[in-house]
């Protein structure tokens, strides 16, 4: 039930990620970050959830590679069935291949390292596949896209790996009162 969740929320949060791939938000410091960027952190975390959980239970890394195949086939399902209005198919394209690219990378590097501590597994992974995802995504969405400032892609590059490895950090950080929670919320169903 819990794997289920955690997948379920994974695919919405990269639909609400793709949605919103081409709206741009200024950041004080660090230059220009694409709003959908703030869901993707979410996902870095959600994913290492479902390893931890696959850890424990001995399943490898199925359901990780399970999770990454619903989620792309749901956002390409999407954006076929609504004609691009949803959200661009080049978006998705290139979302779901730098998903595909990165967060393989992500697993492999998870798992190595699954006999150390949970914080080191994140941030070692996440600090491999935040700054790849942002580069294979920006450059097949918006390198050469008319709808798309081409003076930004460098500081969307910038800006959504900051983003998303500082959000990645956080909620691993926090690792512990969401573990609670979850607990809580499965164990009251």
């Amino acid at each position: 039930m819990l794997l289920g969740l955690l997948i379920a929320v994974y695919v919405a949060v990269t639909v609400a990620a793709n949605s919103l791939a081409t709206t741009l938000i200024e950041a004080p410091v660090f230059g220009v970050v694409a709003a959908g960027t703030l869901f993707f952190g979410v996902t870095f975390t959600l994913r290492d959830m479902v390893h931890q959980y696959a850890h424990q239970r001995k399943l490898g890394r199925q359901p990780i590679y399970l999770m990454i195949g619903i989620a792309a086939a749901t956002n390409f399902a999407i954006a076929l069935l609504t004609g691009g209005q949803q959200f661009d198919l080049r978006v998705v394209l290139a979302s779901c291949t730098a998903i595909l690219i990165a967060e393989s990378m992500d697993t492999e590097i998870y798992h190595r390292l699954i006999k150390r501590n949970w914080y080191l597994r994140v941030l070692a992974s996440n600090a491999v596949s935040a700054p790849l995802d942002s580069i294979v995504f920006t450059l097949l969405a918006f390198y050469g896209a008319s709808f798309f400032p081409q003076e930004q892609i460098i500081p969307v590059i910038v800006g959504d790996t900051v983003v998303k490895f500082a959000i990645g950090a956080l909620l691993a950080a926090t690792k512990s009162v969401r573990d609670v929670a979850v607990l809580t919320f499965v164990e009251n169903r």
